[in-house]
C-alpha cells in the first residue's frame, strides 16, 4: 500500500472506537462485520447482513458515518489493542481478504513492503516453472 493510501486508510480510524460500541454492528473476530443498517441506509432491519466489500486488491472496507473503514483497522482496533497511525495492518498470511484476527498485525510500511516482495517473488517462480515446463526447458 503506497503512503497515500495508508494514510487514506488511517485517516478515519477515529470512527473504529465509536462503531465498536455501535449496537447495530456485530464485530467478530473471525474477521466479519455485520450489521442491522438496510442496504439504503434508510433505516434498521430485524435481520443482520454482513457489511462490506471486497475491492479488486482483496481489500474488505465498508461504509460507517458516511466514511468508508478498512474492515482489518477495525478487527485489530477491537482484538488486538490500539491503532497506530503511522502503521499498516499486516495480513500474516498475505491473503488481504482474511481479516481473522489471529491473522493481523501492526507493522511499519517498510516491513509491509518486504512482505509483499517476499509474495510477488514467489507468484513470480511460480509462472516461470510453468513457462519452462511448458516450453520444455529444463531448470
Amino acid at each position: 500500500m503506497s503512503k497515500t493510501n495508508k494514510l487514506h486508510e488511517s485517516k478515519n480510524d477515529s470512527l473504529i472506537n465509536e462503531l465498536i460500541k455501535d449496537s447495530l454492528y456485530k464485530i467478530n473476530k473471525d474477521g466479519t462485520i455485520l450489521t442491522r443498517v438496510t442496504i439504503n441506509g434508510q433505516g434498521v432491519s430485524k435481520t443482520w447482513r454482513p457489511a462490506g466489500y471486497k475491492k479488486a486488491d482483496g481489500y474488505v472496507r465498508f461504509r460507517y458515518k458516511g466514511e468508508f473503514l478498512f474492515v482489518q483497522r477495525v478487527i485489530y482496533r477491537k482484538f488486538k489493542g490500539e491503532l497506530d497511525p503511522s502503521k499498516t495492518i499486516n495480513h500474516k498470511n498475505l491473503d488481504n481478504s482474511d481479516n481473522h484476527a489471529d491473522n493481523l498485525e501492526q507493522i511499519t510500511q517498510h516491513e509491509n513492503n518486504k512482505k509483499k516482495h517476499k509474495k510477488y517473488k514467489k507468484k513470480k517462480k511460480s509462472a516461470e516453472r510453468v513457462v519452462r515446463a511448458y516450453l520444455n526447458i529444463k531448470e
